[in-house]
């Protein structure tokens, strides 16, 4: 037997069963991540200037950081 679901629970008219879309994947996210990056790289070899700025500011998160023990 075939149940209707409650009116309150149902989809309203006019939006999409799954609002939020599928879940990005971590494969995916890393992906956009490194295509985005290497689009920066070829903007800043062009000289575009925000472009050198944004780089050096990623190569600050990127290098390994040295962390001294307190006394």
């Amino acid at each position: 037997m075939v149940r209707i679901p409650p009116v309150e629970k149902r989809f309203k008219k006019g939006t999409s069963g799954n609002p939020h879309g599928r879940p990005i994947t971590p494969e995916k996210m890393l992906f956009e991540v490194t295509m985005s990056f290497l689009v920066l790289i070829l903007k800043a070899y062009k000289k575009d200037k925000t472009a050198q700025r944004k780089i050096i500011t990623v190569k600050k998160y990127l290098e390994p950081r040295k962390y001294e023990r307190t006394k």
